[in-house]
């Protein structure tokens, strides 16, 4: 019996404009994919994502790897959230089961939450920078279940990157990768949750 769900953020409940990171690209002279993997493909972000560093040290680094114009234009992307998936958030938790969030965030992740309004739409909010290891290691999945106050196979899990459900598998939690938000629903659904 699945009593809470953990949701991922980025790529399950907001999405990023792809086509605006390849004009980005295209513009500074980069290949295609340059920009994620400069940002995030090695230490630099690992290191972000943990809270080791916040944005200004972030900014500085990644300038000096693809230059402070697209840097400053890479800081003027924002997602766009998905409001029909905070409505399936609303509808499980009218329903009694536990929503919660686990982000390989940043140290201004809550107050992009508060930005989008939805702060409130869960009942715990985990992110990794907080937090100070990131998904997928095994640790993050100990401290959420723990925090929770529940078994781990009681909780299940959303997330856009298979190796993170994998993880989450391997711990104990009901997984599912995200495809769509159709995928998310008839996925509920079959747990009996919607």
């Amino acid at each position: 019996m699945i009593e809470a769900v953990v949701f991922d953020l980025d790529g399950v409940l907001r999405h990023f404009d792809r086509s605006a990171e390849a004009a980005l690209e295209e513009r500074h002279g980069m290949e295609p994919g340059a920009l994620l993997t400069a940002a995030f493909g090695d230490e630099l972000g690992q290191r972000l994502i943990v809270g080791e560093i916040d944005w200004p040290e972030f900014t500085d680094r990644l300038a000096e790897r693809i230059g402070m114009a697209a840097v400053q234009e890479f800081m003027e992307l924002r997602a766009v959230l998905d409001h029909a998936a905070i409505e399936v958030l609303e509808r499980l938790r009218h329903s009694g089961t536990t929503v919660a969030l686990l982000t390989n965030g940043t140290l201004r992740t809550e107050s992009e939450l508060v930005e989008h309004g939805i702060v409130d739409s869960f009942d715990r909010i985990f992110n990794t920078a907080r937090l100070g290891v990131a998904k997928p290691h095994p640790d993050v999945f100990e401290r959420v279940t723990s925090e929770l106050a529940r078994p781990a196979t009681s909780i299940g899990f959303v997330d856009d990157r298979e190796d993170n459900v994998e993880a989450a598998v391997a711990h104990g939690w009901t997984g599912h990768h995200y495809r769509s938000l159709e995928g998310v629903v008839d996925w509920l659904a079959s747990l009996g949750l919607l």
